[in-house]
């Protein structure tokens, strides 16, 4: 079986980061002109960009320092301490960047869901998101006594961890897999009972459903896992190009993660593409239905902060008026 070359790396990892950062750039104007203010669901995303450009940074110098297509019994102790530190840090960030996202979808969620029953949902989701994010991260850094053991290895050998890796590592591609699932859908149920007719709640539902690309590459990473996991049997030239796809859906996922979730944010440029008007006539209410939604949606949110802010005016004023009463009846006294 051919290994992953050099060429193969060094394109996912320029190629994807620049579609990462238009999407967000797009959000970004979309947002700032819709005058709903960014959210703390948008910072979210910036540093999920800034990390899954550190992390293509990282696949882009195994690239070109020979990390990357090699077996590792090709590579001198110090290149093999090395892949595994790369790996370490790799493997940090791009679960980092994972919840990241989830969390930023959920928080976009509850601004446009803005109902009790709904936030309590999300609420729940948000809490199992942020318990395993801990969970893992600590688990990843703590793994090995002293920490450096995790890349420190002999030649040949394997990290020093405390855990048990083969396990570890199918257990979280599996619950990130489920936990990418139950983001996804967590909106359908809501949009089942808006108050449109049918053809229109399935455009919604499909653009919310474009996250599903991320469920494939989760399972694509899942699949390579499983695999990892039988490393003794591999062999060499086979162990390598696993562990090689490994890293590269992973940061396929990280990415394509970041685009699907500004995806729906983008409603509002539909009518300013030059062929808006040839693409409404093909795919008809379907558009039509994601754009009213999403001016429905900002617009409920726009009255929300507006209301937040009079009722905010309206205490002030309250607290003015009594504090000059007070003062005009100790003048008087």
């Amino acid at each position: 079986m051919p290994l992953y070359t050099q060429r193969d790396s060094l394109g996912v990892n320029i190629a994807l980061p620049v579609l990462a950062l238009l999407a967000v750039v797009l959000r970004f104007v979309v947002q700032r002109r819709t005058k709903n203010g960014l959210g703390v669901s948008f910072i979210l995303i910036v540093v999920a960009l800034v990390l899954s450009i550190a992390i293509c940074a990282l696949g882009i110098y195994g690239s070109v320092s020979g990390l990357t297509g090699v077996r590792l019994d090709h590579m001198s102790l110090p290149t093999v301490q090395r892949y595994f530190l790369v790996i370490f840090i790799d493997v940090l960030l791009c679960h980092l960047v994972y919840e990241l996202i989830k969390v930023s979808i959920l928080l976009f969620y509850k601004r446009i869901f803005p109902t009790p029953k709904f936030n309590a949902h999300a609420n729940t989701v948000l809490g199992v998101v942020t318990a395993f994010t801990i969970t893992i991260t600590l688990v990843q850094i703590f793994g090995a006594s002293p920490i450096d053991g995790q890349w420190k290895v002999t030649k040949n050998g394997r990290p020093r961890l405390k855990y048990d890796h083969p396990i570890f590592i199918v257990s979280v591609a599996a619950i990130d897999m489920v936990l990418n699932l139950w983001t996804l859908a967590l909106p359908l149920p809501v949009i089942k009972n808006l108050h449109l007719d049918k053809q229109r709640k399935v455009g919604i539902s499909m653009l919310f459903l474009l996250g599903g690309f991320c469920v494939v590459s989760s399972t694509v990473r899942l699949y390579y896992v499983a695999l990892l996991v039988r490393a003794s049997s591999l062999g060499p030239e086979r162990l390598k190009y696993v562990s090689n796809a490994n890293d590269l859906w992973a940061h396929i996922e990280a990415c394509a993660s970041i685009v699907t979730a500004c995806l729906p944010t983008l409603a509002p440029l539909y009518r300013k593409l030059p062929f808006a008007d040839r693409l409404g006539s093909m795919l008809g209410d379907w558009v039509l239905s994601i754009e009213t939604f999403f001016q429905l949606s900002w617009q409920l949110i726009s009255s929300k902060q507006r209301g937040m802010t009079t009722r905010a005016t309206t205490r002030a004023s309250a607290r003015s008026s009594a504090e000059k009463l007070t003062a005009a009846e100790r003048g008087e006294k």
